[in-house]
């Protein structure tokens, strides 16, 4: 699969993405696993197209694939093609890019947006994750797409 912003010249590969069960003081929890040199698909998040939220979160640090959003490059209004593994092409428009959104220590507020961020839709909708800033990750940004058409 692939995923392009051409305004804002992001091109990049998109892999199915797991997670890995962590055991810490607290318990065990589960964290996500991303992929190294591409933008991972949440495997339990819509496919393209589909209704459903399709989730894709991207690695923010140095030179890496979602760096454009980290550096505030992604807007509303622009277009967001993904390819999926079959060849089939669909057409996102960004409606919402939010502000940065901390990890730790959020307040009520925050973690209902976050939620909400990523709560399955009944339309196709397509939302990238990132971390924030781009030398460091304590925050996140969210980027949300609505579905425009599947293209021929």
């Amino acid at each position: 699969a692939h995923l392009t912003i051409a305004a804002i010249a992001l091109d990049v590969p998109v892999q199915a993405m797991g997670w890995e069960v962590v055991r810490g003081a607290d318990g065990a929890t589960t964290r996500w696993v991303l992929p190294e040199g591409a933008a991972g698909w949440h495997v339990d998040s819509a496919r393209a197209g589909e209704a459903g939220n399709t989730i894709i979160s991207g690695r923010q640090l140095g030179g890496e694939v979602f760096a454009p959003l980290a550096l505030g490059m992604a807007a509303p209004g622009q277009e967001v093609e993904v390819r999926d593994a079959e060849g089939a092409r669909f057409l996102y428009r960004i409606t919402e890019v939010s502000d940065p959104l901390p990890i730790r220590g959020a307040g009520e507020a925050e973690n209902t947006l976050i939620e909400q961020y990523l709560q399955p839709s009944a339309e196709p909708r397509l939302t990238l994750i990132t971390g924030w800033p781009d030398f460091t990750t304590t925050h996140r940004i969210f980027v949300v797409a609505e579905f425009v058409r599947e293209q021929p």
